[in-house]
């Protein structure tokens, strides 16, 4: 249940901010129409408006898909002690901590 929290909230936030798109690493076929569900699932329980499209892409045709993964890696290497990269996006994220899962 921890990652569709993860996922509602990230999408909620984001609907929040106005914002019309978004993109998730398609995973498998099976896995995108559990994301689907989902997705038509927070929409029922409006926490999700009608207004965010949320669709799937492939890395190799959506390049953008990999800065999720480089973001990460910073917020990572901060936690481990060395806050160099995350220092530098500072000003282009905002960490939500969610607690353990």
């Amino acid at each position: 249940m921890p990652a569709v929290w993860c996922c509602r909230t990230f999408l909620y936030r984001l609907d929040q901010r106005q914002v019309s798109l978004v993109v998730l690493e398609s995973r498998h076929a099976e896995r995108d129409r559990h994301d689907v569900r989902a997705v038509g699932a927070f929409r029922n329980q409006r926490r999700l408006s009608r207004r965010l499209v949320v669709t799937h892409g492939r890395p190799l045709q959506e390049p953008m898909l990999w800065v999720a993964d480089a973001v990460a890696g910073a917020v990572g290497d901060a936690l481990c002690g060395q806050p160099t990269c995350e220092d530098v996006l500072a000003d282009l994220v905002e960490r939500v901590d969610i607690g353990r899962l």
